[in-house]
């Protein structure tokens, strides 16, 4: 019966993606593209407790991407509140055929930003080609747009909770 236990540990390991010292499933390489669904990268109720879904954009994901001159496979939004505008939180994921389709699509978003946002550093521990910050004093939130692995994301959020959130959502990205 031991034997079976011990026999069967590598399959599990395989099964979930890790890697096997018996030659099984490698480990996923960091830059490997995401495969995962638009709407399982964003932000989740669970990320922000006291708040509720107030608008939701979830259109079919695209085949492949063939007829997007940026390879856009699929994109989820969700905009969550907690009283006024103040009090608002948007998470957006667009995901793309390829890291290059997505670090071009992620330079035309850097481009778009509109002029009544301030550029910001924060620090989330990402490269800057990768990551931008941008402050709007007139309503005290952050806009935060990066670029991981095949994913373009983007989030609004109160200042006091945007590196937080850019955390979760980032680790999201990272773990393939």
């Amino acid at each position: 019966m031991r034997r079976r236990a011990v026999a069967a540990l590598p399959l599990a390991l395989a099964a979930c993606g890790q890697p096997s010292t018996t030659g099984g499933t490698p480990a996923v390489a960091p830059d490997a593209p995401l495969t995962a669904p638009a709407r399982f990268l964003a932000l989740a109720p669970a990320d922000l407790p006291g708040f509720s879904v107030r608008d939701e954009l979830a259109p079919p994901p695209r085949a492949s991407g063939a007829d997007d001159p940026y390879g856009h496979l699929g994109s989820y939004s969700v905009t969550y509140a907690r009283g006024g505008v103040a009090d608002e939180v948007t998470s957006s994921v667009n995901t793309y055929v390829g890291i290059e389709q997505a670090r071009a699509a992620f330079g035309a978003w850097r481009a778009a930003v509109p002029r009544q946002y301030r550029a910001v550093t924060l620090s989330v521990g990402v490269d800057q080609a990768d990551a931008a910050a941008y402050a709007r004093d007139s309503d005290g939130s952050v806009l935060f747009g990066y670029r991981i692995r095949n994913v373009l994301g983007s989030l609004r959020a109160p200042a006091a909770d945007v590196e937080r959130l850019a955390r979760l959502a980032l680790s999201r990205c990272a773990k393939g």
